[in-house]
């Protein structure tokens, strides 16, 4: 589906920020991920099929044109010859059985007026960015692949085994909102949630944080991240400034500037953690 990111306005009113995001998942065990990959695959084939479609009817409208013109041109030369000619009835006859009409040219068929194959191109050419949700190895291996195969502007959402590919994610600088809530589960084990943030970081992948759903629970589960050891401003970043700059709305949001957009909270304490 198609989603966009969201800000409140004074009347806490939700107000669309920045483009759209195409948003896709794989999820499930193997065959489940590998089904959902290949769908995907024929989706962004299928899309540039489309559009491979239209530049070659450009191509042949041009030239039916071209065609056309020549077309009318002769058809104007038979009318004017016609009109000069005062036959006698025999003769008409004859002649009407020896010339012929110029036959008009038959125009290219028009492929498909616009479809939902537009926002599958918006992404592919950068325009829109991919919003994956992807947990297991499998699934963050299919995302990379269609990340370098169809070029788009991809970051992961939930990143259980992440780390587990760590390097190739920065290779194909593919950013990852690591869902903390999710990594408290029996398949991600919360003392782990530390060494999976740290590799992620080391490796120079860009690393958000986000709740997972649990949206009250955010600072306390982040707070827990601090508590095994990550760095309080590294966090914090990863709360703020790097999902503007993932979402491509750092000018705006994400942090406490003249010209910027937020919200400001007053804690308790020395840290809201």
């Amino acid at each position: 589906g198609l989603g966009v990111s969201a800000s409140f306005n004074a009347q806490d009113l939700l107000h669309a920020e920045g483009a759209e995001v195409l948003e896709l998942s794989l999820s499930g065990d193997a065959v489940s991920v590998h089904a959902a990959a290949e769908s995907f695959r024929g989706i962004f084939f299928d899309a540039q099929a489309w559009r491979d479609s239209w530049d070659d009817y450009d191509e042949k409208l041009e030239k039916y044109n071209e065609k056309l013109e020549k077309h009318e041109k002769k058809l104007q030369e038979y009318l004017d010859q016609k009109k000069k000619e005062n036959p006698s009835a025999e003769q008409e006859s004859k002649e009407k059985k020896e010339a012929k009409i110029p036959a008009r040219p038959k125009p290219p068929t028009k492929p498909q007026g616009k479809t939902a194959r537009e926002d599958v191109l918006a992404a592919m050419d950068g325009k829109s960015l991919v919003r994956m949700e992807a947990q297991s190895f499998l699934a963050i291996q299919e995302a990379i692949a269609l990340k370098n195969e169809f070029g788009l502007n991809l970051f992961l959402v939930g990143g259980g085994d992440a780390h587990l590919l760590a390097s190739e994610l920065a290779d194909a600088q593919i950013p990852v909102v690591l869902s903390l809530s999710a990594l408290q589960n029996d398949d991600f084990p919360q003392q782990s949630m530390l060494a999976r943030w740290t590799t992620l970081n080391e490796q120079g992948v860009l690393v958000a944080l986000s709740s997972g759903g649990r949206h009250k629970d955010l600072l306390s589960i982040a707070g827990q991240l601090i508590a095994q050891g990550a760095g309080v401003e590294e966090v914090w970043k990863a709360l703020t400034t790097i999902p503007t700059e993932i979402l491509r709305l750092s000018e705006d949001f994400g942090q406490v500037r003249v010209g910027q957009s937020g919200s400001l909270l007053l804690f308790e304490g020395s840290s809201p953690f």
